[in-house]
């Protein structure tokens, strides 16, 4: 059983662990790659699960998955676990605390139903921000040229190295981390 949301125009499908049991092996991974195919399944930007939180510092947790099926934290996501908390019975007051994968984050119900959440402080600083980028070519010359092009444009305090370059299907792939 799950539940399709929204939130600021991000689409989930969302579990609700602490309303339903769970399949035995839930994996939050394996369903995200297979649930968010728009052409062949529910499709969605993302999943979450809303579950008991690990700490008596928050009232519940937030875990949410990526179609990729990598875990992350997302904003529009929490609002939608704060709803639906909220609409189930599982917090008991307006405002409260959610545990996610960025740490607590808190959460208020407002009387006219929109939801506010606390993000954190954002970060500026180039030096403070690590992200992966993943570029493809047919030829392992043009693969080179796209990442000296993309690195050239990045501040140069930073760095970027291929994780691995691999031939698939025809084509080369790198997967730069900047760190």
């Amino acid at each position: 059983e799950f539940t399709k949301m929204q939130g600021a125009g991000n689409d989930f499908v969302v579990f609700d662990a602490l309303g339903s049991t769970l399949p035995a092996g839930f994996d939050g991974a394996a369903i995200a790659r297979t649930v968010c195919d728009r052409h062949f399944s529910i499709g969605a930007d993302g999943v979450l699960l809303l579950d008991a939180a690990s700490t008596s510092a928050a009232s519940i947790r937030m875990r949410m998955w990526n179609p990729d099926g990598s875990e992350d934290m997302c904003g529009n996501g929490l609002r939608c676990i704060a709803r639906l908390a909220h609409d189930q019975g599982h917090v008991s007051s307006h405002l409260f605390v959610v545990e996610t994968l960025a740490g607590l984050r808190p959460a208020e119900i407002h009387g006219d139903g929109l939801i506010e959440v606390g993000m954190g402080r954002p970060v500026f600083d180039p030096a403070e921000i690590t992200f992966k980028v993943t570029a493809h070519s047919r030829t392992p010359a043009g693969l080179r040229r796209i990442i000296r092009k993309w690195l050239a444009a990045w501040p140069p305090d930073q760095t970027g190295t291929p994780s691995w370059v691999t031939p698939a299907g025809g084509e080369w792939w790198a997967h730069v981390r900047m760190n």
